[in-house]
């Protein structure tokens, strides 16, 4: 309390008598005596390591309760020193900001911990003296931030394998390192990447490399090992360079952080692994590519270098060449050998190298194939052999001339032509084509043997062989172009051919008619008669025959009938009658064409010439005066004096201008004016001869018009003149007198007659008649008052109001009706009287007050606007104020002569904000109001009535105030650190920084939950500003249970409240889902009351936990429809189940029914996950269901192709078992190669891949034969087995788990397929026999039974 205030009271009379009161102001002097006290003890935050920002703003804030208005109450900060707190800085509003980055590392370093946390404390100082301060700790948690990536220990890692290792066998171990500290980002793992599970796997944890499982380390089947880690964001190489050594396999090993997306780091390794060898596979060759040999390469030169591949480190290869084949010319057409021994081209050496046995002609061959094979003199198991084909090109070489090729036709020994002479062609004449057998027949073309004066006239396209002709040609001087064009061709060296080329000129009509005689201008007297000759024409042409023929034409559009031509002599005569005054002139135009004896046609050539005739005039037209003007006589005024000009006479001659016929004179010969008027000769002017004063009348003048020909011609014509009086005087006022004063009444009605007015004019008959008018003025007062133009009389036109205008001007016009019209204008003062008729006016329509709440009772806060009234009398401006409406509560009193406003009541803003008070202001003192609470509404004709707002400014008097006591929420296990939970609501009555609300978790929070559970922070925080709670920690799936604390809001001032929050864990299929109609943001605002309204019916408390837009069956969204989420709490704490809320709401519905008609609610069930439908989904589920139905496809055909595989070897080993088994009588009726079903054959090489038309043959012919054939496959062509060798037989055979499967080597023309019955050491056969040689194999295996085992290129 600041001050103090006293109200001190002095009586006289012993305290009996008068008193006097006065008050004393006491203001108490402040003390440093309070030290300034942080909101919080402890304030928490988080910030991530190398950032320079807090996660959210951390604001420490203290208050000092010292006098406000004084230092004792200024706050500074300051950050006192502990580890790293240089590393922060506080700003004088209490923001403590982040000034050097943190390293997680360093600090949990410091601390030997896995975590980091630093305790900063926050001293808060006050401006005192002495100085007072408190602190407050800051805890700030600090986020590790994947900033290091994995480390190799290592760069590359070796081990060695054997290639019979079996699967499980540790090979190599790496290891890699993490400079993050947290569990999150320093925990590593291990892969590989693509192609690695069928050889090497490792272990995710350990880094432990083995041998995968089933892997196959047969280097013969995989020469060489190569695998690369692609990491995200990866730039480096996709894979490294194999190694030349077979025996190794090189791959990297990624070691990956714990880090999210592309926050994750890696580091690699590269593993080198040995695996031993044997020698046991044969050579194989590379993809051929094309072979390109020049026609004209030496014989012996090696064009090739065959090379094989060999798996086995020891491999000795020697290479054959086995065919030479598929010869084709260049249009593909095969090359038989008795036409070109293409075989005897080539030869190989046994190293491979392929040369040139004899000379190659690429015009005979230019592709051929030669097949080679490679075989492997160091096998262990056998001969072993690979068989290429290499494909060879023969590239051209330049050996042959170009040829021409000539028309159809033409003898073949020449090109022939012809052209039109003067005609220049837009195309070639003609083109030259020649053609060479060599591969490249790109031509070139030159002309050769042209003469020098024609060389210019023909051109040649050295590429196309096109000539074209570029000047036109004159036969007259070239009938005959002979020359010769040479072509070559592009090879190197060029050659090339020449062709001679004759070109014949046509001739053509190309001289046109000349004129030797044709005169330009030519002269005719109009009056000249019809067949007068006018002039004679004369041209030649020197062209012959019919083009030297010459007629002569007229064009009829310049003759215009009147002149003709004769075709033949040329003389032009007149035809029609001439008149200068229609034509003047004409412009002939005489024509010369040759060819014209059929007419003009496109063979003819004209000249032209234009001949001017000149038509002389001939006197034959008389004068015309044209008077078109005037309707009536001309009329003068008596004013007109002497030699006025008044008319000027217009007239016309048809004849030649500027000569004598068509010269004009006038002259005056008759009439009743000729003493007053007359006409000058040469210009036909009419003027005045004397004044015409007093001599108005009518008059006549006859005038002629003659001009100078001859003979001569005229024309007389009759001019009426009318002389009229003029007015010359103006009407004078007369009534009333000059500064007469003219006064009507405020209240005169209209039509109320004011003063008449009168004027005279001395002139008579219209000029002396005055009509009235009042002008227009630029104050309106034209528009009260009228005049009657007549009578002069003027009355009012509208009504008068003295407070808006007291007199009016009036500008008076007085005019007579003569000709000029004449007029006089005169100013008229009308003073208006004035009556009482008008109450007070304000000049604004409302007045506002600002008065603090709480303000003094009966003290003055404001003064109304005063109001002013326009009558002119002193008695009638009096005025008086009253309020009429809107004081409630009688809050205000109002002085209605001094306008002072009063507080009458206690001001509580929160009670009432604003006062709208209606206030009158009236000329009539007595006047009573009526005293309404509620405001008027103000019209606004009536401007005596103010609207007056009170508006009362708020003092901080009202603490915030929860909107509940008990709030309560739901949080599931598995939500997210940093979600949003709830969100606390206080709100305080007063406004603006008085109702501003801060929030903090008041206590401890207290855990009731099924597991013991210890957490390092709170698991709940406040945001301080908006209320928002949000999770602090993470939960376990096993806990359950609920939260409880305490949250205290507070203003500025540390007025407060408090609530509770109970805080509930749930599972996802806990919560309830409500359907109902409108989006979600139409939901959030009826939310709470739904919640309130479930709560009352059902006895359960009801969280909200979320409002989503609804997704229907599909997985789309319904932006129509809204699902709330709730969970329901039963009294004893515990989250209710489902099933039992569904069940309860169920039994409840007659109370819920019409709850849910209220609140638009359609559907009720268990929350479900949601998964919204995308057109990723959509995607993804059609590339599912088609690599399904592919699958499928691919299942069924292998199966088929399977079971049909199955038959058929099943068939062949059968037919090999018959044989086996059979005496060699049943091989009779076969032939002596033939083994069937196999590619068994028993001469050298005969390879089943040149036999597969004969082996067809065999098949069919065999299908055909009977039963009792001895090649037959049937089972009663074999001899009976013992029960024994029959199980043996078909377990070897047909047993699913012991079917045959093919080698995958390749097998040379003399390998055989190999199978084997049980038998004792006597019965097996011999390799040195002649029936089993290279046939059988034994293999025993481990158990010492014998299995059969077929190998063919075949399977």
């Amino acid at each position: 309390m600041p001050e103090v205030y006293l109200t001190v009271e002095a009586r006289d009379n012993l305290g009996n008598g008068n008193r006097a009161t006065a008050q004393i102001r006491i203001i108490l002097d402040d003390v440093n005596d309070n030290a300034p006290v942080f909101d919080m003890d402890l304030y928490e935050a988080t910030l991530f390591e190398n950032q320079l920002a807090f996660l959210r703003p951390v604001i420490v804030h203290a208050t000092d309760r010292d006098d406000q208005r004084s230092s004792n109450s200024k706050v500074r900060y300051a950050i006192a020193p502990t580890p790293y707190a240089d590393h922060f800085a506080v700003n004088p509003n209490g923001e403590v900001i982040v000034v050097k980055p943190l390293d997680y590392e360093a600090v949990a370093a410091l601390y030997n911990e896995s975590s980091a946390v630093i305790d900063l404390q926050v001293v808060a100082f006050d401006a005192g003296e002495p100085p007072l301060s408190s602190t407050t700790t800051l805890k700030i948690f600090l986020q590790d931030e994947n900033d290091s990536g994995p480390e190799f220990l290592q760069a590359t890692y070796a081990g060695i394998v054997s290639e019979s290792a079996t699967p499980g066998t540790v090979v190599v171990t790496v290891s890699a390192v993490d400079a993050d500290r947290s569990n999150l980002y320093g925990r590593i793992v291990y892969r590989v990447e693509r192609g690695a599970q069928d050889k090497f796997v490792i272990d995710a944890n350990t880094g432990v490399i083995t041998l995968a499982s089933g892997a196959n380390l047969d280097k013969d089947v995989q020469d060489s090992y190569d695998l690369t880690v692609r990491l995200a964001r990866f730039t480096g190489p996709a894979a490294l360079d194999t190694v030349d050594d077979a025996e190794r396999y090189f791959f990297q090993v990624v070691a990956l952080d714990g880090g999210f997306g592309s926050d994750q780091k890696t580091g690699t390794t590269t593993v080198s692994i040995a695996v031993t060898d044997v020698n046991n596979k044969p050579p194989t060759f590379p993809l051929m590519a094309v072979v390109e040999v020049p026609e004209d390469v030496a014989v012996g030169s090696v064009i090739w270098k065959v090379e094989a591949k060999d798996p086995d480190l020891s491999a000795n290869l020697v290479y054959t060449l086995l065919n030479v084949t598929d010869a084709l010319s260049e249009l593909m057409v095969p090359v038989r050998k008795d036409d070109f021994n293409y075989t005897a081209c080539f030869g190989l050496t046994s190293d491979g190298k392929l040369y040139v046995a004899s000379p190659l002609d690429r015009e005979v061959f230019e592709t051929v194939k030669v097949v080679v094979q490679a075989q492997d003199l160091a096998s262990e198991t056998g001969p072993q052999t690979a068989t290429t084909t290499i494909s060879l090109r023969i590239l051209d070489v330049n050996d042959n001339d170009p040829f021409f090729v000539y028309p159809p036709g033409s003898t073949g020994k020449f090109y022939e032509s012809s052209v039109i002479e003067n005609f220049l062609p837009t195309s070639p004449l003609f083109t030259i084509v020649a053609s060479d057998k060599d591969k490249d027949r790109t031509m070139s073309y030159t002309l050769e043997n042209l003469l020098p004066s024609v060389q210019d006239y023909l051109t040649i396209n050295g590429e196309t062989g096109e000539i074209t002709l570029l000047k036109p040609l004159d036969r007259e001087q070239y009938t005959w172009l002979n020359f010769s064009v040479r072509a070559y061709d592009s090879g190197k060296p060029r050659r090339s051919s020449v062709a001679p080329v004759y070109l014949f000129v046509i001739d053509v009509n190309d001289n046109n008619p000349n004129f030797t005689f044709a005169p330009s201008d030519v002269t005719i007297r109009e009056d000249a008669r019809i067949g007068q000759e006018l002039t004679i024409v004369h041209a030649t042409d020197p062209d012959s025959g019919e083009y030297g023929q010459i007629a002569y034409t007229l064009d009829p559009a310049s003759a215009f009938g009147d002149f003709a031509i004769d075709k033949d002599t040329g003389r032009i005569t007149v035809t029609g009658k001439l008149d200068r005054e229609s034509r003047s002139s004409y412009s002939l135009v005489v024509n010369a064409i040759d060819a014209y004896e059929n007419g003009f046609n496109r063979e003819s050539r004209k000249t032209s010439r234009t001949i001017r005739v000149t038509i002389e005039d001939v006197n034959d037209n008389a004068p015309v005066i044209n008077a078109d003007d005037l309707t009536d006589c001309i009329r003068l005024i008596e004013t007109d004096g002497a030699a006025t000009q008044f008319y000027t006479i217009r007239a016309s001659d048809a004849d030649q201008p500027n000569s004598p016929n068509s010269e004009i004179e006038f002259r005056v010969v008759g009439g009743n004016g000729t003493d007053l008027f007359e006409v000058a000769p040469k210009f036909g002017i009419m003027s005045t001869r004397v004044a015409l004063s007093r001599k108005y009348g009518n008059y006549s003048l006859v005038v002629e018009a003659r001009d100078h020909g001859f003979p001569s011609l005229s024309t007389n014509h009759t001019f009426n003149i009318c002389v009229a009086d003029f007015n010359d005087n103006a009407p004078v006022f007369v009534q009333p007198f000059e500064n007469t004063t003219i006064t009507v009444w405020e209240n005169a009605t209209v039509g109320t007659q004011v003063v008449q007015i009168r004027a005279t004019d001395d002139d008579v008959g219209d000029n002396a008649r005055v009509k009235y008018s009042i002008l227009v003025d630029q104050n309106f007062d034209y528009q009260t008052f009228k005049i009657d133009e007549d009578s002069g009389w003027v009355t009012l036109a509208k009504t008068l109001d003295r407070e808006r205008q007291k007199q009016y001007v009036l500008l008076v016009d007085a005019h007579d009706m003569g000709v000029p019209q004449r007029n006089t204008m005169q100013r008229f003062v009308i003073r208006v009287k004035d009556i009482n008729d008008n109450e007070p006016v304000f000049q604004a329509a409302r007045q506002e007050f600002h008065v603090t709440e709480n303000y003094p009772q009966g003290q003055v806060f404001g003064k109304i606007a005063e109001a002013l009234d326009e009558d002119g009398d002193e008695e009638n401006s009096q005025v008086c104020y009253f309020i009429l409406s809107g004081n409630k509560d009688d809050a205000f009193s109002l002085d209605k002569v001094t306008r002072e406003l009063r507080a009458q009541i206690n001001l509580d803003r929160e009670t009432t904000a604003v006062y709208n008070l209606t206030v009158k202001a009236s000329s009539n003192c007595a006047f009573q109001p009526p005293g309404a609470q509620m405001p008027i509404p103000l019209t606004s004709k009536d401007h005596s009535v103010m609207q007056v707002v009170v508006t009362l400014d708020d003092v901080n008097d009202n603490p915030p105030r929860f909107t509940r006591h008990v709030f309560t929420a739901g949080v599931t296990v598995e939500s997210k650190y940093g979600s949003r939970v709830t969100k606390l609501t206080a709100i305080d009555a007063d406004v603006r920084e008085n109702a501003v609300v801060t929030y903090a978790i008041l206590g401890d929070i207290e855990i009731s939950l099924n597991v013991p559970q210890t957490f390092k922070d709170p698991p709940f925080a406040v945001d301080k500003d908006s209320g928002e709670v949000f999770l602090n920690t993470k939960f376990t799936s096993d806990l359950k249970g609920y939260f409880n604390f305490s949250v205290v809001a507070k203003d500025k001032d540390g007025l407060q409240d408090t609530a509770q929050v109970f805080i509930y864990l749930l599972r996802a299929d806990q919560r309830v889902q409500f359907t109902l109609f409108g989006k979600p943001e139409d939901i959030i605002g009826i939310e709470n009351s739904l919640r309130d309204v479930l709560s009352n019916i059902t006895g359960a408390t009801v969280n909200i936990d979320d409002v989503v837009t609804h997704i229907d069956e599909t997985g789309s969204p319904n932006e129509r429809l809204s699902d709330v989420l709730m969970h329901f709490v039963d009294p004893s704490g515990m989250i209710m189940d489902t099933d039992l809320v569904i069940n309860l709401i169920d039994q409840m519905y007659d109370r819920l029914e019409s709850v849910f008609k209220d609140y638009n609610i359609i559907e009720v069930q268990r929350a479900v996950a949601r998964e919204p439908s995308t057109n990723e989904t959509t995607v993804l589920k059609g590339m599912i269901v088609g690599i399904t139905l592919g699958l499928l496809l691919l299942l069924m055909v292998s199966i088929g192709l399977f079971c049909s595989q199955r038959r058929r070897y099943t068939r062949k080993l059968r037919a090999a078992t018959a044989l086996a088994y059979s005496s060699t009588d049943s091989t009779a009726g076969l032939h002596p190669t033939e083994v069937p079903g196999t590619n068994l054959h028993q001469y050298e090489g005969s390879n089943p891949v040149w036999l597969n038309s004969y082996v067809e043959k065999w098949s069919k012919e065999t299908d055909e034969v009977s039963s009792g054939s001895k090649s037959s496959l049937d089972d009663n062509c074999v001899p009976p087995l013992n029960a024994y060798e029959e199980q043996v037989r078909k377990t070897t055979f047909f047993g699913d788990d012991n079917l045959i499967k093919p080698l995958r080597s390749s097998v040379s023309p003399n390998s055989v397929s190999t199978f084997q019955k049980p038998m004792n050491n006597n019965d097996r056969p011999k390799r040195g026999d002649q029936q089993y040689n290279n046939i059988y194999e034994t293999i025993e295996d481990k158990e010492g039974k014998y299995i059969a085992k077929l190998e063919s290129t075949e399977l």
